[in-house]
């Protein structure tokens, strides 16, 4: 009868044990679920109107995360703010305020080449790019004059050859484009500018001398993954950091799926980051508190879409040509792009219809 009883009590355990792990799996965060909770959080902390007439990169970003990931409820007053932002402005902004505002205004559907009647695009293009800093900002310049299809030719070439000669010995890139013997900060290279220079080299990476960069980088980005399968710094991992290589790997064609470290991925590392309150967070130095913050989920944001788009065949990040005012896209117009539902009920039609013909198909909506 003890014996009995105690089998029975090992199975109970078993059993118990199995339930445990089963709930644990079935409430295991997905890439859908923390797109959905970030962009509700970046809605709900994006105010719009604190921003009055300044130039808030905040703001830019977010507008963006979210009108690429589908979360069209802040194009409006975007568009009303932006103009004014802009005209109030110019004279004041730098490089990266062209280049970002560019991008965030095409997202919503302005052209970016009349913004409250000034032409980012052509300030981007007249800017001395040789007495630039930050690998960032060249780099969302050549992306910005990309996605706004620039016919300045000879702005693209300076800036690929810039973004070239920032590249450190390792293959990554650092937040400065040169290195400055007094900052030490500026030697070696990190993850976040890494993955920003691949994307914007990304469009020309079968070009001889970008093709090596890009491999090199690559390279580099293998060698540094984390325990944990994400990117950081000194071996901790950020979320900004996996951010930013998870579109940089995307925009070159790869999978972020297949770059692990000892069986771990950079999406399982990333969705850790989504806190308890919906947002992206970083952990205070001081008092270890997760502190959500419009930053971190904004990039968590952009790179979950680019890597849902990559998984669904849809066009890239950056690729807003069915947004541009000129678009004369047949399969998905401006209009089209404004009404997400039928255009998502189009694309399953024409997907469908792609694997009986056998012709490809990527879908411009988010």
């Amino acid at each position: 009868m003890k014996k009995t009883v105690k089998k029975i009590s090992k199975i109970l355990s078993v059993v118990l044990v199995l339930m445990m792990l089963l709930t644990v799996v079935s409430s295991a965060l997905t890439a859908e679920d923390a797109t959905k909770s970030l962009a509700e959080w970046l809605k709900n902390n994006t105010s719009i109107s604190d921003a009055g007439s300044e130039i808030d990169s905040s703001v830019d970003w977010s507008v963006f995360a979210l009108a690429r990931s589908g979360y069209r409820d802040l194009n409006e007053d975007y568009k009303t703010y932006i103009k004014k932002a802009v005209t109030e402005n110019f004279e004041d902004m730098y490089l990266s305020d062209y280049a970002r505002i560019s991008l965030a205004a095409m997202s919503v559907g302005l052209d970016p080449a009349d913004i409250g009647g000034k032409d980012l695009i052509d300030a981007i293009c007249k800017t001395d790019f040789s007495k630039e800093m930050f690998t960032g900002s060249i780099s969302y310049a050549l992306i910005a004059i990309d996605a706004a299809e620039s016919d300045n030719d000879s702005a693209r070439s300076a800036l690929k050859k810039a973004i070239i000669g920032a590249q450190r010995q390792d293959g990554g890139f650092n937040t400065y484009i040169s290195v400055d013997p007094l900052n030490p900060y500026s030697s070696d290279s990190d993850a976040d500018n890494t993955g920003i220079a691949l994307q914007a080299l990304a469009p020309y990476k079968n070009e001889d001398d970008v093709k090596i960069a890009v491999n090199k980088a690559v390279e580099y980005i293998k060698a540094n993954q984390c325990d944990d399968g994400g990117f950081g710094y000194f071996g901790s991992t950020s979320a900004e950091s996996i951010s930013m290589i998870m579109c940089g790997l995307i925009a070159v064609g790869i999978d972020p799926m297949t770059v692990t470290k000892d069986g771990k991925n950079m999406l399982d590392a990333l969705l850790t980051f989504v806190n308890t309150d919906g947002g992206g967070y970083y952990s205070d130095w001081m008092t270890g508190a997760k502190v959500s913050n419009a930053l971190t989920t904004y990039e968590m944001l952009q790179a979950l879409n680019a890597k849902y788009r990559f998984d669904n065949k849809r066009v890239g990040l950056y690729d807003m040509s069915c947004l541009l005012p000129d678009c004369n896209s047949v399969a998905h117009s401006a209009l089209l792009s404004r009404i997400p539902a039928l255009g998502r009920f189009l694309d399953k039609i024409i997907v469908a219809l792609q694997g009986i013909f056998g012709f490809n198909y990527v879908s411009c909506l988010a």
